[in-house]
């Protein structure tokens, strides 16, 4: 066995060769810390004495060091890297590893050595950086306890990045035999995950036309499938996440909670562990092989083949939409990827060949799940529970601006917001929300109705009777649409429009108003009033918001006073105007209704016609006014 001494001792000596590492990371991260805070300090000072700064001391140093730097977390991540390269890459070497592993040291004992000393250059170089920085801080009189307390978190955080990036590095260092292959490893840990998640969104948004969320709405609510897809990806969206972590601001910056630095250190602990055990069954023979398990090789050829050719057949589809050259897209980048992996296995063109069965298996594999997505094989899109097996129904146009939130229920998720909006409307009475939707799966895949120039994008909600809630956004004939809206009962006017409820305490509380209106509609009345003033043109140009009125558009806003003499004139006429009349104008009134706890506000849109009498008369008024 090893003793403490000669452990000691062996780390001592492998640091001693890794001077030249400790020293370009003393040389970088003195430049990126305490150089910069330096440089910053002096001249602000000199800014300050000419009276161009006005931010205090404390402040220019807080905003350069600490917590929140993305530059720094880029320096740390790759520092990672090149420690962990050049502290294992006698892996890929036969004589050093000869040497290593005839020493009288265990394999464990060896890779601790390795690690350690390795670390330890970095950590060295970014703690007497971060010292430096508060020393220069020291220098000027303007550190504090808070702000000390803040550049140790940091440098606690940063260590817990490097080890992360360290770990990785390392577990692509152990499963592969060559540098190469090391390098394209890496690659693959950072970035597949994420491809593999825009191929599937992809698939989503070409296919299944009846989901019913969006691909931007898709990223905003499933952007943490990105931020933990590698652990390079992780440390970044650290310093990212912000408020949505539950972080709190400090004088740097957001400080990061316990639960934060504990995954970042559960992350390293994990690709550590895994990267020890790799090493204690790793072969000394593989050195100069892709990769180190050769059982390993089919997998990973097909893990990387199948996505490549389904993202050919996807291809094909776009350019040609048809079955058989997507197949044949399928084969034939299906087959040149399974020859590039066998060209880096062997380094030999002519076994590019020599596992068919691999062509075989990732055509077949890729085929399946493509052709099932593009004949919609599972159903998704034709889907169409029976009546019987429905509770209650709801179905919104994609253009509905109005807020239906309570106090509990509002949120900024754009997801939520539409099942908010779905659940607002839901309604037993619901045969002709189910008409709507039957027209719609029914014409999935009639392309004839595609061509249709009157089409309107409505998401569904099913509410099935042993609680399944399913949705669904459907492309429908806008006439068939606003006809069996129609068919509604009376009162779902009401609950479709949330205006109609309003009343004057809560008008009250509304905090803006304003109106954008097809200046022909109150062309006469802006005459009228415009006539009273000397100078016409200035006066309906300052009216409208622009500088002539030729643009035939006017916007104005309503004087908190006429709100509710304005919302009582709508109501009226919306009861008796059609949804389709409501709906087909340019017309426009906006407001701003106080919803959630904390003051926020959201804005809802109405339309309206030239036949809004009761609404026109007001905003004559208003208008008249305010060029008066």
């Amino acid at each position: 066995m090893t003793s403490k001494i000669s452990f000691f001792k062996l780390t001592r000596d492998e640091m001693k060769k890794l001077t030249w590492l400790t020293a370009v990371q003393c040389l970088v991260f003195g430049l990126l810390i305490p150089f910069r805070v330096l440089l910053v300090m002096a001249t602000a000072l000199t800014e300050r004495m000419k009276g161009l700064e006005t931010r205090t001391a404390f402040e220019v140093l807080a905003a350069n060091v600490g917590l929140g730097h993305l530059e720094n977390t880029f320096f740390i991540l790759a520092a990672g890297v090149l420690c962990a390269i050049c502290a294992f890459m006698f892996l890929h070497s036969s004589a050093q590893i000869d040497f290593y592993h005839s020493l009288a040291i265990k394999r464990e004992k060896l890779f601790e050595v390795k690690y350690l000393s390795s670390v330890l250059t970095f950590v060295m170089a970014y703690l007497s950086s971060q010292i430096l920085a508060v020393l220069i801080g020291m220098v000027y009189g303007v550190v504090s306890g808070r702000l000390c307390y803040e550049v140790f978190l940091a440098s606690l955080q940063g260590i817990l990045m490097f080890l992360c990036s360290y770990s990785a590095t390392l577990l692509a260092i152990l499963l592969t035999g060559k540098l190469l292959t090391t390098f394209f490893a890496m690659g693959v840990l950072g970035v597949y995950i994420p491809l593999i998640y825009f191929l599937q969104l992809a698939f989503r948004e070409v296919f299944l036309d009846t989901q019913y969320f969006y691909t931007q709405t898709t990223l905003l609510n499933e952007e943490k499938i990105l931020q933990y897809s590698s652990p390079w990806a992780f440390c970044i969206a650290q310093n990212t996440l912000y408020q949505d972590a539950g972080m709190t601001v400090g004088v740097t910056g957001y400080v990061p909670n316990l639960g934060m630095l504990c995954q970042l250190l559960a992350v390293a602990a994990i690709l550590t562990a895994v990267s020890l055990l790799l090493y204690r069954v790793r072969k000394s023979e593989v050195v100069g092989r892709a990769l180190a398990f050769t059982k390993t090789e089919g997998i990973v050829k097909l893990v990387l083949t199948i996505p490549t050719a389904l993202v050919a057949a996807l291809v094909a589809y776009e350019l040609v939409a048809s079955p058989i050259w997507e197949f044949v897209f399928i084969l034939a980048f299906g087959a040149l990827g399974c020859m590039i992996m066998e060209f880096i296995y062997r380094g030999d063109i002519r076994q590019a060949l020599s596992h068919k069965w691999h062509i075989a298996v990732t055509a077949l594999v890729a085929a399946a799940i493509f052709f099932g997505f593009r004949f919609d094989v599972t159903g998704y899109n034709t889907y169409l529970p029976d009546k019987e097996e429905i509770a209650s129904m709801s179905m919104v146009d994609a253009y509905n601006d109005y807020q239906y939130f309570t106090d509990e229920s509002f949120t900024l998720d754009q997801k939520k917001v539409m099942e908010e909006l779905l659940n607002a409307l839901e309604t037993e009475e619901f045969a002709p929300v189910y008409e709507v939707a039957k027209s719609a799966v029914e014409a999935v895949h009639n392309r004839d109705f595609y061509m249709n120039e009157y089409l309107m994008r409505v998401s569904v909600k099913y509410h099935l009777k042993d609680g399944k809630e399913v949705y669904r956004s459907y492309l429908v004939d806008g006439d068939f649409y606003f006809e069996q809206l129609e068919k509604m009962p009376e009162e779902y006017k009401e609950v479709y429009y949330p205006i109609l409820q309003w009343d004057e305490e809560y008008v009250n509380e509304i905090t803006n108003a304003e109106y954008g209106i097809e200046s022909n509609i109150i062309m006469e009345a802006l005459e009228k009033a415009a006539d009273k003033n000397s100078n016409h043109n200035a006066s309906a140009a300052s009216y409208s918001g622009t500088e002539t009125l030729e643009e035939n558009w006017s916007y104005g806003t309503v004087p908190s006073e006429k709100i509710w003499d304005l919302v009582k004139a709508y109501q009226i006429d919306l009861k008796e105007h059609s949804y389709k009349d409501t709906y087909f104008t340019g017309n426009s009134l906006h407001f701003w209704e106080p919803v959630g706890k904390n003051g926020d506000t959201a804005l809802s849109t109405y339309s309206f016609s030239a036949s809004f009498t009761n609404t026109i008369k007001v905003l004559e008024e208003i208008a008249g006014n305010s060029i008066e």
